[in-house]
């Protein structure tokens, strides 16, 4: 994953590299590296040009997963899920 990301990043693929990163946050949350996993959320949400709605949501919900994961986080967590939850529901087909 982290070779595919490097690659996305040289090809100028920015939408795509953020979604190698947040995969990559998410594998480190998976196996316990916390701060591994933050680091690379961020890398995620630093290097998205102008995010669909869709990659909004992702990315949120991503990195709300990711400090859910955490006591000292939690609450930081569950209020940018809320906010995931509200965009999603504004761009939402009736």
């Amino acid at each position: 994953m982290n070779a595919a990301g490097r690659r996305f990043d040289e090809l100028t693929e920015p939408e795509d590299w953020s979604v190698a990163e947040q995969k990559i946050a998410l594998a480190h949350r998976g196996a316990g590296r916390l701060d591994d996993a933050l680091r690379h959320i961020d890398l995620a949400r630093s290097s998205s040009t102008t995010p669909s709605p869709l990659q909004q949501v992702r990315l949120d919900t991503a990195h709300g997963h990711i400090l859910l994961t955490d006591p000292a986080t939690h609450n930081e967590g569950i209020s940018i899920l809320d906010r995931a939850a509200a965009t999603r529901s504004d761009f939402a087909a009736d």
